[in-house]
């Protein structure tokens, strides 16, 4: 687009455009007034003129697939010019078309040009059509067939300017496509920055952003809403003057498509609070294990996340919404748990507990799963114990002072004394016990144990001759659980 300064001007001088409905390209030199964007009989209805081309390459255009467009102009000698399209580096078509006419400049005036890439602003509107811009670059020279076959080969994640492209693979050999001289104009999504219009009209050039400022409906003094420039990669090249770079311009102000993973992006809008939110939130099962599940998915990919957690002890936040939401826990939610603890994979011969802090607060803080069903209780203990059983010599050190640190042994005897555990499930955390005496051989833990039994026996006003047991456990009294218990544990320390 070109106009001359002081004057409402605005004029198209060059045009590659896609015409939607048949998904061809056309290729305009005409100039017409920049008011007349809406109106599509200028495409298709001076189709023959010598200021419009039209080729037709609807099967080369792939949806959900980069397409990387090439056209060369050759300007002839007389009134028509050449244009060639290649695309995925190969060669379409060759048309005549007429080149972009000059302009005199009027005494006192100045020319500015500029340029859009993507749908203009005045024609947005909603739409469902998803398309992204790759590298783009205006180069003054004739390029090859074979240039355009290497360029396309760097794909569209090169963020170079063809000064080091690898011609010979196999000697390792790079050199230049073109000269840097004949690079006008290159962008890439890559590289920007941030500024303000009054920085850049203190840096740049004030035309430049009285047009910047026309744009985004902002006054060229505006100081505090920040803009993006997206830089020219040739400008340090040697060779004549060129523009700074591309101004992003969106639908509701300035923005440019940073990709990054769901995990990076939570961490700017409020971090794993986010996720503990939703846990705090769940309500029925389904809800409760998709919550759970997206703040392991994003814990496991994102150690800023993990460290974050530590820092502010949020796991014991974490056990506190599990105790909340214990009506919910399943299976599921215990299979959940021993994936963030590390502990899962017990069919391996070691097993590591990876997150400390996530074992202490969730796996072994046995009120959470006090009120879940049977099942899910043996198999909690039962994962302990292979936990516990493995033969890894560095593990083996770890679990032992992991279990030192959270007080294991005093956990278990206490959740022993509660009797809220099923008979089944209370002969698991009696081998548990046994384990943590014979593998660790921790005094304390012997100690514990002794000053249990001694709780467990009888005051001596209390006979304990003509108790019969029968049945299961779960159905006595208090005093007979206590004697089967303490059976237990002493057949445990018999056989140990």
């Amino acid at each position: 687009i070109r106009n001359t300064f002081n004057r409402e001007d605005y004029k198209f001088v060059l045009q590659v455009y896609i015409y939607p409905r048949d998904k061809s390209l056309l290729v305009s030199t005409q100039e017409h007034p920049f008011q007349d964007c809406h109106n599509d009989s200028i495409y298709v209805d001076d189709i023959k003129s010598d200021g419009l081309v039209k080729f037709i390459c609807s099967e080369m255009m792939i949806e959900q697939k980069w397409t990387h467009i090439a056209l060369v102009w050759a300007k002839g000698m007389l009134k028509n010019s050449a244009v060639t399209l290649y695309i995925n580096g190969k060669q379409i078509a060759v048309q005549k078309l007429h080149y972009i006419n000059n302009m005199t400049v009027p005494p006192g005036n100045s020319v500015s040009t500029f340029a859009y890439i993507g749908t203009l602003p005045v024609q947005r509107v909603h739409s469902n059509v998803q398309w992204r811009q790759g590298p783009c670059f205006l180069i003054e020279d004739i390029l090859s067939s074979q240039l355009i076959a290497a360029m396309f080969g760097a794909g569209p994640n090169y963020i170079g300017s063809f000064q080091a492209v690898c011609i010979d693979p196999i000697n390792d050999i790079f050199s230049p496509l073109f000269p840097e001289e004949r690079i006008i104009f290159g962008l890439h999504p890559a590289s920007f920055f941030e500024t303000t219009l009054s920085h850049f009209k203190k840096l740049y050039n004030k035309n430049d952003a009285k047009l910047i400022a026309k744009q985004l409906n902002m006054p060229t003094n505006e100081s505090t809403v920040p803009i993006r420039i997206l830089y020219n990669i040739a400008a340090p090249y040697s060779g004549p003057a060129r523009t700074v770079g591309g101004v992003v311009i969106g639908y509701l102000g300035v923005r440019i498509f940073v990709p990054n993973p769901v995990s990076k992006t939570i961490e700017y809008i409020g971090g794993p609070y986010v996720m503990l939110g939703l846990i705090a939130m769940s309500n029925d099962i389904e809800s409760f294990y998709a919550s759970v599940k997206a703040f392991i998915c994003v814990l496991k990919s994102n150690k800023q996340m993990q460290n974050e957690l530590l820092r502010t002890r949020a796991y014991q936040f974490l056990g506190f919404l599990f105790l909340k939401k214990r009506h919910l826990i399943n299976s599921h939610i215990l299979h959940l748990t021993c994936t963030l603890v590390g502990t899962i994979d017990t069919i391996r011969e070691s097993t590591a507990i990876t997150n400390p802090a996530a074992f202490e607060h969730l796996l072994c803080e046995f009120e959470i799963w006090k009120g879940a069903s049977v099942d899910i209780q043996k198999s909690l203990f039962e994962h302990l114990l292979d936990v516990y059983l493995t033969s890894d010599t560095q593990n083996l050190m770890l679990n032992q002072r992991l279990s030192q640190k959270i007080n294991l042994m005093s956990r278990l005897l206490h959740l022993l004394k509660d009797g809220s555990i099923n008979e089944s499930t209370r002969l698991i955390v009696v081998s548990l016990i046994r384990v943590l005496l014979v593998t660790y051989k921790n005094t304390n833990d012997i100690l514990k144990l002794g000053q249990f039994l001694v709780y467990l026996l009888p005051s001596s006003s209390i006979s304990e001759k003509n108790v019969t047991i029968h049945g299961t456990l779960d159905d006595s009294s208090i005093g007979v659980q206590n004697i089967s218990l303490r059976n237990f544990l002493l057949e445990m320390l018999a056989r140990t």
